[in-house]
């Protein structure tokens, strides 16, 4: 499961991708937050499986911020 941030300036008709996080990252649970400046902050969790039984391995929280429509963004760490 991937976590997308899309832009439509036509109403819906077509979407742009900004950002998808990564395939190896199960994520989700996405949250969006636009300061007064325009930077833009995108919580979400991630489950990165490491062993072949369900359920094992580690969730880990990601915070990405841009002040620049995700051409550039900073991701504010990750905890285990």
């Amino acid at each position: 499961m991937q976590v997308h941030v899309q832009e439509s300036t036509d109403g819906g008709a077509t979407w742009t991708d900004k950002f998808t996080t990564p395939l190896s990252d199960r994520s989700g649970t996405p949250s969006v937050a636009i300061k007064p400046d325009g930077t833009i902050a995108l919580l979400y969790n991630g489950f990165t499986q490491t062993g072949a039984a369900a359920g094992t391995g580690f969730l880990t929280q990601h915070l990405i911020t841009t002040s620049n429509d995700f051409r550039y963004h900073h991701q504010h760490g990750s905890s285990a």
